[in-house]
């Protein structure tokens, strides 16, 4: 199974049944402060976490996918996902209204994708996860204190941070660094892919985060 970081919160993930794509972004939204470049990828199956045009893409991607916009227990061939209800703030969605945070089961590994989850999470909220995919940018999104306290919490084997300060996102958010201040100094392992694409399983026995260069940077296409 493959999983490619194409950049702020998009996540594409190949299997055996297909492609899935999470929180597509529009390129050039919010007055171009999103600069990734368009996705060229046809998927198969989409899950968006929210409505926001930083993940609600899906009339930029080709093709004619399934979308996913709800919550509960979904079962697209081998996968099973559950859409999980959240919010996008600490106030029980006043400020930014809802999120859904989704667990996909494909091939024997469970990963969990955040979306813009805005306030802390339990086990007893998401279930085991192997893979959990959690924005650590903060002002709009938790911040970098609370992910690792939430990714303390879920106890996934593998972490890897997403919507953060990056060249093509101009937001007012943080870059990964305070995250990855909090792994080194509990001593969890810091794996660096500047490709942005891994491969699972195996996965690690303990805990480590996994830090993506995002393949739709511009940069990336120099």
């Amino acid at each position: 199974m493959r999983l490619e970081y194409a950049g702020h919160a998009c996540f594409i993930l190949t299997t055996r049944d297909g492609v899935v794509v999470m929180d597509p972004y529009i390129p050039g939204a919010f007055g171009g402060a999103l600069r990734f470049r368009p996705l060229t990828v046809e998927p198969d199956l989409v899950l968006v976490s929210h409505a926001h045009a930083d993940h609600h893409g899906v009339q930029e991607l080709s093709g004619t996918p399934v979308v996913v916009e709800r919550t509960g227990e979904i079962s697209w061939k081998s996968l099973t996902i559950r859409g999980i209800p959240t919010f996008h703030d600490d106030r029980k969605g006043a400020e930014r209204g809802p999120n859904r945070v989704y667990v996909v089961h494909a091939e024997g590994v469970r990963i969990a994708h955040a979306g813009d989850l805005g306030h802390r999470i339990s086990e007893g909220d998401v279930g085991d996860v192997d893979v959990l995919l959690i924005p650590v940018g903060g002002h709009f999104t938790i911040d970098a204190t609370t992910a690792w306290e939430v990714t303390r919490v879920l106890a996934p084997r593998v972490v890897i941070p997403m919507h953060y300060k990056t060249p093509d996102v101009d937001f007012p958010i943080q870059s990964v660094e305070g995250f990855l201040d909090h792994a080194e100094g509990e001593g969890v392992a810091i794996r660096r892919f500047p490709e942005g694409v891994v491969t699972f399983p195996p996965l690690p026995e303990k805990l480590e985060v996994w830090l993506l260069s995002p393949t739709h940077a511009q940069e990336a296409n120099a």
